[in-house]
Order: C-alpha cells, then sequence, then structure tokens
C-alpha cells in the first residue's frame, strides 16, 4: 500500500470583506480592515409613468375669473364654478365651448386635449375674460428617469 501523507494545513492571513468598485453585490477580501463596509442602495428599475390628467379650478367670483389664466397639460380638465350671486358663462372666444348660464354654486368642466392657449369671456359680462394655456408635457431625461447599468 502507498503511504498517505497528512495534509497539512496553513494559517491565512485574516482578511475582511469590502465591495469592490463598480460591484456593489459582489464582494472580494480587502486587507487591513475588520468590518464590512456600509453598503450603498442599488438603483431601481422602476420607469417612472407619464403623468395622470389632473383638474384645475377657476372661480368665478366679484365678476371675475379666478386665477384669469389657467396652465395646464393636453388631456387636463378646468372647471369653473359660479361662487357670484350673478349668472356667468365660461364661453371660448373661438367657438369650442360654452357653458351657458352658471347660476350660483353651479359648475362647468371642459377637458382640453390638445397644445394651445384658449381665451374665453363671460357672454353675459364680456369685460369678464380668462385664458386656458395648455403646454406640452416635458420630454423625460433618461439619466433621471431610467437607472445606469453599471458591469
Amino acid at each position: 500500500r502507498p503511504a498517505v501523507r497528512p495534509i497539512r494545513r496553513t494559517r491565512r492571513a485574516r482578511t475582511s470583506w469590502a465591495a469592490p468598485v463598480g460591484h456593489p453585490r459582489i464582494w472580494g477580501p480587502v486587507q487591513g480592515s475588520s468590518s464590512p463596509p456600509a453598503t450603498t442602495p442599488s438603483p431601481t428599475t422602476e420607469v417612472t409613468p407619464s403623468p395622470e390628467p389632473t383638474a384645475a379650478n377657476v372661480t368665478i367670483v366679484d365678476f371675475a375669473f379666478t386665477p384669469a389664466v389657467v396652465t395646464i397639460r393636453p388631456g387636463d380638465q378646468v372647471t369653473w364654478t359660479n361662487q357670484d350671486s350673478a349668472a356667468h358663462t365660461s364661453t371660448s372666444a373661438s367657438d369650442l365651448w360654452d357653458s351657458s348660464a352658471l347660476d350660483t354654486a353651479e359648475s362647468f368642466t371642459q377637458t382640453f386635449p390638445s397644445v394651445g392657449e384658449f381665451p374665453y369671456f363671460c357672454a353675459i359680462h364680456p369685460g369678464m375674460t380668462g385664458t386656458v394655456r395648455v403646454e406640452a408635457v416635458p420630454a423625460l431625461e433618461p439619466s433621471i428617469y431610467l437607472p445606469l447599468l453599471r458591469n
């Protein structure tokens, strides 16, 4: 029978572990440190959706539209609510909408699907005017909303 040699065990230097640069989930040995470093959260892969349609409110009080200028995004709605003692309308200067007469506490809502500037007035009191501005949604910058993938 051949002689069996015993396995000689050697002492290894004590090491601690730290994340190598660029690899937050892979650990490797680093000399001279005795405790693991704090980990950095990795980026998420969640994509932020486009903003949901919202509503803007215009109050009719003291023979004025408040606010007189409303800025919204395409697909948003504007609701006019009459809180005055007299009847008023919200009438498009370009015949796109007409609320008809709104008595006290009545409301009218209009959706604005496209970009543009839409002046309006009160058909009963033509000196009352306002504007709805519909501005395009700004392009999303990918570096802000999409994570960078690291090798």
